[in-house]
């Protein structure tokens, strides 16, 4: 089983990547890894290099985790900066660091892109001694895994890799066919209050128009980036990670 690390999605074929992608998570894919890329949204000047690690064996693709060497803890919605000063008040580098993850993206879901006919455990295994390596030949101070689905964060876990613990809130659909059965399920007074709600909304005139693939022109992406930056100047005072050209 040999090792390697990329430092560009382009460097890797997208149809060997992406076999080893999830149907259901879009997130992991070549072409988006490749969008951030090739916008500008993930490079060195924005503290986001890529540094993709591959597995392979006899020149076969089987297994990949996408990485990023960070200089900054911006953009990970994981809030490290306390461990960031801890290794300042000690004289120590935090950055750069490395870490697996989705650039800007808080969803839990592969970490370990892997075929189905491999065992795991032993990749794993492969894994966490390569990154241990590559962090030492490179200063890195640490590496992380970020928002992984719970087997991976079990079997992390099982050896030894320090577990930090978040909280998200998730909504499910628990075989709801209307809105009235999701209301169904709460008591009176909140019933009385979602309604009341919503209400307000439709007295205001709001109307919804759903727009897919190529039913989305170019000022639709136009008005979508200025609310996307509008909101980021409201919630936290700059505008955004992702730019202009990743949404052309």
């Amino acid at each position: 089983m040999q090792i390697r690390f990329i430092d560009s999605i382009h460097k890797i074929d997208a149809k060997h990547w992406n076999q080893l992608c999830p149907p259901d998570y879009p997130f992991v894919r070549h072409e988006f890894l490749a969008v951030l890329e090739d916008s500008g949204c993930t490079s060195a000047a924005t503290g986001w290099q890529a540094h993709h690690l591959l597995v392979f064996i006899d020149e076969q693709l089987l297994a990949a985790m996408p990485g990023y060497i960070k200089t900054h803890s911006y953009g990970e919605y994981v809030f490290d900066w306390a461990w960031a000063d801890a290794y300042r008040r000690y004289g120590f580098d935090y950055y750069p660091k490395w870490i697996n993850a989705i650039p800007f993206t808080p969803c839990v879901g592969p970490r370990l892109l892997c075929k189905t006919d491999l065992p795991t455990s032993r990749v794993i295994d492969a894994v966490v001694q390569a990154l241990t390596a590559e962090s030492s030949r490179n200063n890195f101070s640490s590496w992380h895994c970020l928002f992984p689905n719970t087997e991976l964060s079990a079997q992390l876990y099982e050896r030894n890799i320090q577990q930090r613990l978040g909280c998200q809130f998730h909504w499910f659909n628990r075989g709801y066919q209307h809105f009235d059965d999701f209301l169904a399920q709460m008591n009176s007074r909140k019933r009385k209050n979602i309604l009341k709600e919503r209400r307000h909304v439709s007295e205001q005139g709001f109307h919804f128009l759903h727009k897919t693939g190529a039913q989305i022109t170019a000022v639709d992406w136009d008005t979508f980036y200025r609310l996307y930056r509008n909101t980021y100047l409201k919630r936290s005072g700059h505008q955004g990670y992702l730019s202009a050209q990743f949404f052309q």
